[in-house]
């Protein structure tokens, strides 16, 4: 059997995810939001990129405590 390799999130991402539930959100919309693309949103859920520029917004707009 072959196994998938699976990016998964990190640990911010998950907080992330979690929000944009909460929200009824989607990553499209959140990117929308920020000024960003979907896929830039997804480098950060999976810590594939910092998003220190967005970090403030993110917390902001999906109610995430620092």
């Amino acid at each position: 059997m072959s196994q998938i390799n699976r990016r998964r999130y990190s640990a911010f991402g998950k907080k992330i995810a979690k929000g944009l539930i909460d929200k009824d959100m989607t990553a499209k919309q959140l990117a929308d939001m920020l000024g960003t693309t979907p896929q830039y949103v997804n480098k950060i859920l999976h810590g594939e990129r910092p998003g220190k520029k967005y970090l403030a917004q993110i917390r902001e707009i999906l109610d995430i405590a620092a």
